[in-house]
């Protein structure tokens, strides 16, 4: 729902005035196509300025730790602008539970919200941490997770016949740790009223990507 994109120049300024809270300020281009070069679309008329706070407190009122973040955000997309706010928190439900949720939400005007196609969106979910109790076994398993989501979404913009339908999704994901820098995530998508996807009804997406790190 943030006007984001990657690939493409922009400024960060980060302030941490307490160990628990921070402040960032980012700012960058948003219309940088894939490929194209990170200079040639620098200007006023396509430009993001993203907010945010957080606080990450190591245990909050004895349930464990958490982070909470407000994004509040001003951009300008082919010299319309318009704003948004976006709130999204995680938190471990006690201090030694291997269960945790989180939520997101986010709102903000049509126009400048198109660049990631949503102009108001709501997900939640819960996280269960080695639900396969693996950890006694395998050391690395300390960090296998089962995480389960659902999300809503509505289009920045009205893609006909699926004009004025919401977009849902739910999504499952397990993460198998199976050595210090190697993990399989098995990953299973659906997708309701898919909006890049005109008159399909339902999308399912299978993922099994084996990730590794040096």
């Amino acid at each position: 729902m943030l006007p984001l994109t990657a690939r493409t120049l922009g400024m960060n300024l980060q302030w941490q005035p307490i160990d628990d809270a921070y402040l960032m300020l980012g700012l960058g281009p948003n219309v940088t196509p894939p490929g194209g070069a990170p200079w040639d679309h620098l200007g006023g008329g396509n430009m993001s300025y993203i907010f945010e706070t957080g606080y990450v407190p190591d245990d909050l009122f004895h349930v464990g730790p958490g982070a909470y973040r407000l994004q509040p955000f001003a951009a300008t997309v082919d010299g319309t602008s318009q704003a948004g706010v976006g709130l999204n928190f995680n938190q471990q439900l006690g201090l030694h539970s291997p269960l945790g949720l989180f939520g997101r939400f986010g709102i903000g005007g049509p126009a400048v919200t198109r660049v990631n196609g949503a102009s108001a969106q709501v997900a939640a979910g819960a996280v269960l941490q080695q639900p396969l109790h693996l950890a006694h076994r395998l050391p690395e398993a300390g960090n296998n997770f089962l995480a389960v989501g659902f999300v809503w979404s509505q289009p920045a913009a009205a893609r006909p016949p699926v004009a004025n339908l919401n977009e849902y999704g739910l999504e499952v994901v397990y993460r198998l740790q199976i050595t210090p820098t190697t993990f399989l995530k098995p990953d299973l998508q659906v997708i309701w009223n898919p909006v890049d996807d005109a008159g399909v009804h339902e999308s399912v997406v299978l993922q099994l990507p084996l990730v590794a790190t040096w």
